[in-house]
């Protein structure tokens, strides 16, 4: 796919080499080339601003066996991310200012292809997080990363200023009010689950769990 816009700044992959990058990210192929010594990359700054809301926060809950565990018994074969793949992936998360040990577990996790779960809802692959997350990019400005959704359009999404905790983002509220200047994503969220992780497991094992948005003040949950 042809790409616009090009930057350029220091991969994460291998010394010495720079990532050709679309609108900061996108995937391409690494170059040899060095940047001169006094150019400052310009996805740095970007960069840079991002990855402010990750400083001093605390290990973000995960519980990865739970993910991997569960994505399993919805399809036996899943294969995770590998490659030149995975490091775009990983790439694409730490520039996005995702914390650490969070963007490690997704590009260790996240599968090759959507999973589909029963309910209807699905966890996105790779591109598809890149994607929705880069075209709706107040989601992670207001500290929330999509990862999937339910079966009515409710992102299923993770808090990462919040310790990871994991829910719903009322996709009618959100596509509604996007274009507000005061566009307060949290008050938008319901979550559900202490992880991602859990999340998930519960999503496959839990048929009382709820699927969306309205499932869950139904049942009790409550944006706090």
């Amino acid at each position: 796919m042809a790409m616009a816009s090009f930057h350029e700044f220091r991969g994460f992959d291998a010394p010495g080499t720079t990532r050709r990058v679309s609108y900061g990210w996108m995937r391409t192929e690494n170059t040899a080339s060095e940047l001169p010594p006094n150019q400052t990359p310009a996805a740095d700054g970007w960069r840079r601003a991002l990855r402010r809301y990750s400083v001093g926060m605390k290990e973000m809950n995960i519980d990865k066996t739970e993910f991997d565990a569960a994505l399993r018994k919805v399809d036996p074969e899943v294969t995770p991310l590998s490659g030149d793949r995975r490091s775009t992936f990983l790439a694409y998360l730490r520039v996005s200012g995702i914390p650490e040990n969070l963007s490690t577990f997704l590009a260790d996790s996240i599968p090759c292809k959507y999973i589909r779960f029963v309910s209807g809802g699905y966890i996105y692959e790779d591109d598809s997080i890149m994607d929705s997350n880069e075209e709706y990019k107040k989601m992670i400005e207001s500290g929330f990363l999509q990862v999937g959704h339910a079966p009515n359009g409710d992102q299923i999404a993770i808090d990462f200023r919040h310790a990871g905790r994991s829910g719903y983002i009322s996709h009618d509220e959100f596509y509604e009010e996007y274009e507000d200047v005061d566009l307060d994503v949290s008050s938008m969220f319901i979550p559900v689950a202490d992880s991602i992780g859990k999340m998930v497991q519960s999503l496959v094992d839990d048929p009382e769990f709820p699927i969306d948005i309205f499932d869950a003040e139904e049942k009790g949950y409550a944006n706090n």
